[in-house]
């Protein structure tokens, strides 16, 4: 617990501080936040890890987005890691794409 007036660590339930000799009426609790811990999102991760691989570009891409969303509804860690996939997916599905169609026009030499 802590002083309303001088903010100084005092024991629970004084009703004055040692310090200042402050009047603590209407004692407010504190929480310590270190134990809330913000977690990676999974599903940001998984996106990037699946843009990463390069054969599964539109997946990845699916994944990053909902991670990311995710992410933002949570208020969770990752949104560097989604918005990373995300492009990462982007730059990979458009490769992929040049690639089926090269690889289309070199075998029916259609296009």
């Amino acid at each position: 617990m802590f002083c309303r007036n001088c903010g100084a660590s005092i024991a629970e339930g004084s009703s004055i501080c040692r310090f200042c000799g402050c009047k603590q009426e209407n004692v407010i609790l504190t929480q310590n936040n270190d134990t809330e811990k913000l977690n990676y999102n999974t599903l940001c991760i998984v996106g990037l890890i699946i843009s990463t691989l390069g054969i599964f570009g539109i997946v990845g891409l699916i994944i990053s987005i909902i991670g990311l969303r995710d992410c933002k509804k949570k208020n969770q860690k990752g949104k560097i890691i989604a918005i990373v996939g995300i492009v990462r997916s982007f730059f990979s599905t458009f490769f992929e794409a040049i690639l089926i169609v090269n690889i289309l026009y070199g075998i029916f030499n259609v296009i």
